[in-house]
């Protein structure tokens, strides 16, 4: 679906100017806008012992330029995450806790 997209998009901002790694880019609270209805939802849950809160802070800034904003009950989107080490070529995987994942390897 369309939380997909958002999903991915925000693990890879994460990760690549971020500087977070792939457990903290699939485990940080998310924000979807789908155009119609013109509103930011986010992450507004806890499942088990986390917590998938988006900071006032951001839902601050986000109201400030206008945007309509309201919190999800539930998740938005799930993503995995694989990052390669270019030096080492060591590969470092999470999944999102969200929908129960785990990350699994084969060596080969």
């Amino acid at each position: 679906g369309p939380r997909i997209i958002t999903a991915t998009l925000q693990a890879l901002i994460r990760v690549l100017w971020m500087g977070q790694d792939p457990l903290q880019a699939v485990t940080t609270a998310r924000l979807h806008h789908q155009f119609l209805p013109n509103r930011v939802q986010y992450e507004n849950f806890t499942q088990g012992p986390s917590a998938y809160i988006v900071p006032g802070a951001s839902l601050a800034l986000l109201q400030g330029v206008g945007n309509n904003v309201s919190a999800s009950g539930a998740m938005l989107g799930n993503a995995q995450v694989v990052v390669q080490d270019l030096a080492t070529g060591l590969l470092t995987g999470a999944s999102d806790p969200r929908k129960d994942g785990a990350p699994a390897a084969m060596a080969g």
